[in-house]
């Protein structure tokens, strides 16, 4: 049983928090305590929530679209430019060539235009069900469960996890550290 945090490139403090069962059996009764910490390692006062009903998918998708189409955008425009740079004075592109550079700049427009189409919406509705909030109680043998947290403030994500194994001894695993045995008079 491992533990895999992540802070996501995308959107605002953003993190991926992804339970793995590497083990030949099920595991059950899981709980999974997702916190933040200083950089000392001490727990944090921020809040870290699950992500699903706490953030606008409209916004992150739109964020994350803009920023792709913005990049791809503006290469092509480079390319463009590289291509054309070649031409003789007076052909008649010079104002074209200044525009090819600015591609990049239609990439929030584009995205926004998805977002509000009611294909988009639909997408976006698609994508907010399949989220989940909660880690599921129990992770078959080769199978993992994820969960997307948001967290107001700058602190690191970290996530302590408490299961029984295929014979139903108890196990706790703090972040970093190996899965330890939990005594019944705990």
């Amino acid at each position: 049983m491992t533990v895999s945090i992540e802070a996501l490139p995308i959107g605002t403090n953003l993190w991926a928090v992804k339970v793995n069962n590497g083990t030949s059996g099920p595991i059950t009764d899981l709980d999974v305590d997702v916190y933040t910490v200083e950089d000392d390692g001490d727990h944090s006062s921020d809040r870290c929530r699950p992500a699903k009903g706490n953030i606008s998918m409209r916004q992150l998708v739109h964020d994350v679209l803009s920023e792709g189409l913005s990049g791809g955008l503006d290469a092509i425009g480079q390319r463009a430019q590289s291509m054309y740079s070649g031409l003789p004075p007076g052909s008649g592109f010079g104002s074209q060539m200044s525009q090819l550079g600015q591609l990049g700049s239609f990439g929030p427009m584009l995205s926004g235009q998805f977002v509000n189409s009611p294909q988009g919406s639909q997408v976006l509705q698609h994508m907010q069900q399949q989220m989940i909030d909660r880690f599921p109680r129990v992770i078959p043998a080769g199978q993992s469960a994820g969960v997307l947290y948001v967290v107001d403030g700058d602190a690191e994500v970290r996530a302590d996890i408490q299961f029984a194994d295929e014979v139903g001894a108890l196990w706790r695993r703090p972040f970093g550290e190996s899965p330890t045995p939990v005594l019944a008079e705990e």
